[in-house]
Order: C-alpha cells, then structure tokens, then sequence
C-alpha cells in the first residue's frame, strides 16, 4: 500500500511560482493541508501556518494561466497549430537618439 500524502510545508525559500503550481494542481484534494513556514520576530524559531480557503483562492487567482490556444489545442487541427503567430520574441523599433 503507498504512503498518502497528507501535507505539504512551503518553506521560507520556496518560490512562489512553486506554490501556485501545487495549490493549482492540489486544488481538488481538500485531505492534503498547505502550509507555509515563516520566520517568527526577533528569534530564529519558525512559524508554520496553513493556507486558509482565501489563500488558496488568491494564489489561485493570480496565478500565471496558460494561453487560450493552448487549452484548446485539441480543438485546431495540426496544420493550423504550425500557421499560428508567433508571440513574443518580436524586434523594438530602433528609438532616435535624443542627442541627434
């Protein structure tokens, strides 16, 4: 029988591009608690708090989303997927010297 998880603890170097991604991917498993790990004031002893509905919903909102194209990739057909634009990438255009 395989462990479960039953936690997962942030800590104080933990991106928060990390912590968006597992919260968005636990988002469904309400069994696996969140929490974070911050230091407490004026001592080198650290907290541990859970992440409360809020949280979750915050980190969740301001996440990074993926592209609508790209959800809906199995929607276009092959050949139009290789005809899309490309997106960033593109040259600025040259700005005059201000001394010209």
């Amino acid at each position: 029988m395989p462990f479960r998880i039953t936690a997962i603890h942030f800590g104080l170097r933990c991106d928060h591009a990390v912590i968006s991604s597992m919260v968005r991917l636990l988002n469904d498993q309400s069994q696996i608690k969140l929490y974070t790990i911050s230091p407490k004031e004026e001592t080198f002893k650290l907290r541990r708090s859970r992440l409360s509905a809020e949280d979750i919903a915050e980190i969740d909102a301001t996440a990074i989303s993926e592209p609508g194209w790209l959800m809906f990739k199995d929607v276009f057909w092959e050949e139009e997927l290789e005809n899309l634009p490309e997106t960033g990438g593109e040259a600025l255009p040259d700005v005059p010297d201000a001394a010209s």
